[in-house]
């Protein structure tokens, strides 16, 4: 019975989506909050009612949730005294991670899991999404061409499969989006940024471009993001076997990331590749065309641009570029809008550069998730 709800659920999530798209589009002088909001909790429901394969991370997921679950560990133990290990030892210093779990763990049905993050991971995009557009007005055709150009950067299957990355990626998202655009305290960037890390501790390296993107002399930025991609391998290296259990599992990491460079085709990084050269040709043309922007404008494109750097220093490098993306994706509403402008007279080469360019890199990511969806089962 709990087997043919699921399924009925998904059935209705998929045509919400469609019928979200198409509101959004048919109504494109108002952005519907609540069709943004249904849309979110729609995609959680699809991901709670995949079967994952025992390749994805979430297949071992719910395996250290059981482990929790039979083991009887209570809630102060799991976060602060966990010697055996129980849950994983790749988990065990994830604070934030760790008490979504044992929320989990207490409404006894690990489905739950990908359900809360993958709604985490949407509604912060749709907070920003409803906050910039109090500000920079867009169309509802505007948010449905966001909503693609996230799913370039922050493939909904990477959501799905593996949920810590995208759901550290989008508190980071929000951290940075306050910080640099709402103009919040640094107090509360560094706490959103803690929540962020103890789900998954790759996101200190976007932190790194963030930073340097706020410095003045942007030549000497590039600089130190040069030396500081090149010298990533021989430091995760060296801290790879550090008594420091954080600095240990942080360095383990990112030389799995950086151990070698491959020249392999990879469909999500051309994706990601097309936008991003979009994205600088649009900047470009901006120049060219010497228009001034506000410093909201200003500073979204400043970490734009040393984004798409810190992309191309770490060539080869496919998890040193995809993964940092995954931001980018749940701020994909201020980064189109910086990038194409609102003014169609002046700003029509950037919009039709940008759309095609989205356009472009969404087959190529749903040349590979699309055909995966077909073959995996559900609830």
């Amino acid at each position: 019975m709990g087997a043919f709800i699921l399924n009925v659920v998904l059935l209705l999530s998929v045509e919400v989506i469609v019928i979200g798209g198409v509101v959004l589009i048919k109504y494109s002088n108002v952005i519907h909050k609540r069709t943004l909001i249904i849309i979110a909790l729609a995609l959680s429901i699809i991901t709670m009612c995949v079967n994952p394969t025992k390749y994805w991370d979430l297949y071992r997921q719910y395996a250290a949730l059981n482990e929790i679950k039979n083991s009887g560990i209570d809630f102060i133990d799991l976060l602060f005294n966990n010697k055996l290990r129980i849950g994983g030892t790749d988990y065990v210093q994830l604070f934030f991670y760790n008490i979504i779990r044992y929320l989990v763990v207490i409404l006894k049905n690990n489905r739950m899991l990908p359900f809360i993050m993958t709604f985490i991971t949407y509604g912060i995009w749709c907070y920003i999404t409803i906050d910039w557009n109090k500000e920079h007005y867009m169309s509802g055709n505007d948010i449905v061409i966001s909503m693609m150009l996230c799913n370039v950067f922050m493939p909904f299957i990477f959501v799905n499969s593996g949920l810590r990355n995208t759901t550290a990626a989008a508190i980071l998202a929000l951290a940075i989006y306050n910080n640099m655009i709402k103009k919040h305290s640094f107090i509360e960037f560094v706490i959103l940024f803690f929540f962020a890390f103890t789900v998954h501790f790759s996101v200190i390296y976007v932190v790194i471009i963030y930073l340097l993107s706020k410095m003045r002399h942007t030549k000497l930025a590039v600089v130190l993001l040069f030396f500081g991609t090149n010298i990533i391998p021989y430091i995760a290296g060296t801290f790879r076997n550090s008594k420091y259990e954080i600095l240990s599992k942080m360095s383990s990491s990112f030389a799995i990331y950086t151990e070698k460079r491959s020249s392999g085709i990879n469909y999500y990084l051309i994706g990601a590749y097309i936008v991003l050269i979009g994205i600088m040709i649009s900047l470009l043309i901006e120049k060219k065309n010497n228009i001034e922007n506000s410093k909201e404008i200003v500073a979204v494109q400043s970490f734009l641009i040393m984004m798409v750097i810190s992309s191309v220093f770490n060539l080869g490098y496919l998890e040193m570029i995809l993964r940092p993306l995954y931001v980018l994706g749940v701020l994909s509403t201020p980064v189109l809008y910086s990038v194409c402008g609102n003014d169609k007279r002046i700003n029509t080469w950037r919009q039709l550069v940008m759309v095609l360019s989205i356009v472009c890199g969404l087959i190529f990511v749903l040349r590979i998730s699309l055909p995966e969806y077909m073959m995996i089962t559900y609830c």
